[in-house]
């Protein structure tokens, strides 16, 4: 199993629904305003925000070159994960508390053992850099 991301096609129809709600929104606002007070408002201020957040979210996913996983599975000599970039991690490798590396299946996440070619677990090919 490679990284799984959300489709282009159905990350910019989420960003053209969410902009719907973005408006949705602020017909609420307008109309508790008049009818019912503040405090109703309130909930189509907080609504707006987080559609217009869902929708840049979306869109960005939808346009931009590397685009967020669903999961965090990815092959280290395909394109990198944003999320596993900006945290530091280093995919595929975890720090074991003797000091030496323990390595793990992109596939399926399942330990790999040292000097094998393919996962025990799955059958995927490992990187080369593990054994």
């Amino acid at each position: 199993m490679r990284s799984i991301k959300q489709g282009r096609g159905p990350s910019f129809f989420s960003a053209v629904i969410s902009f719907f709600m973005v408006g949705f929104g602020v017909l609420w606002t307008v109309i508790a305003l008049r009818m019912a007070g503040p405090l109703f408002a309130l909930f189509g201020v907080f609504w707006s925000a987080i559609a217009l957040t869902i929708a840049i979210l979306n869109l960005r996913n939808a346009i931009s070159r590397k685009r967020y996983s669903m999961y965090d599975i990815v092959d280290h000599t395909e394109e990198p994960d944003p999320f596993n970039e900006r945290s530091g991690n280093q995919s595929g490798k975890h720090a074991a508390a003797n000091g030496n590396e323990t390595f793990y299946c992109p596939w399926c996440g399942a330990k790999a053992e040292p000097g094998h070619r393919y996962c025990s677990q799955c059958g995927g090919e490992l990187p080369q850099d593990h054994n």
